[in-house]
């Protein structure tokens, strides 16, 4: 089925940036930021684009060992040092971001109704608008099968269409494959919204284990 991912987790701390207007324009600034990396090689990224739409220069290139592909861009987390004024900096590591492109009912009928329990971390909006981001955390373990693994997918439920805009019902799918639950692994997740209009709502449903969490959010 290829609506399933494999999880690539790597255990590595969320640093944000912890800078403040009064600090020197020469000092570094831990962060962490969802962008568009670009390949220039296989496994090396030179540049970024942020959500903000502002484009970042690596000081030395990035070895990326889950990005095979070069001239491609793929969706990460980017953890770098920065100084405050610049667009040059030094990046640390890039976690890989799934995009999860929102399927009909019709092509995810083999998994529609998967809804194994999943941690919300939190869900926001791209500033550029390009896509609906989501944090959230697994149960996992170590197994000895290399066809098992947890999966996840993402279904367009409906589109309820109003006179001046509309509402777009996502549903979060994820299937535990029988996977062990012996400690929680974060990861995050992209939901591609280009062509969802500006004013239009965003609602998305995601099995949580206190039952499915509604979220929902306008695209400005």
């Amino acid at each position: 089925m290829n609506y399933k991912y494999i999880f690539l987790f790597a255990i590595f701390g969320i640093l944000f940036s912890s800078c403040s207007d009064e600090e020197s324009s020469d000092l570094s600034c831990l962060t962490a930021e969802m962008c568009d990396v670009y390949l220039s090689a296989p496994q090396t990224a030179n540049m970024a684009l942020t959500d903000s739409d502002r484009k970042i220069s690596f000081e030395k290139p990035l070895t990326i060992s889950w990005a095979s592909k070069a001239d491609s861009t793929y969706r990460a987390m980017l953890y770098y040092n920065a100084p405050i004024t610049s667009s040059v900096v030094s990046p640390l590591y890039a976690e890989r971001v799934l995009i999860l492109v929102p399927q009909s009912k019709e092509k995810a009928e083999e998994w529609r109704d998967n809804a194994d329990p999943v941690i919300l971390n939190s869900l926001w909006l791209a500033k550029n608008g390009k896509y609906l981001n989501m944090s959230v955390s697994v149960k996992s373990g170590a197994t000895s099968d290399d066809t098992q693994y947890h999966s996840v997918g993402m279904v367009c439920d409906t589109v309820y269409r109003y006179a001046m805009n509309a509402k777009h019902c996502y549903r979060m799918c994820h299937s535990q494959n029988d996977v062990p639950s012996h400690y929680t692994i974060k990861t995050y997740f992209s939901i591609p919204i280009v062509d969802v209009p500006r004013g239009d709502t965003i609602s998305v449903t995601v099995p949580t284990y206190e039952g499915q969490k509604v979220i929902e959010v306008v695209k400005e």
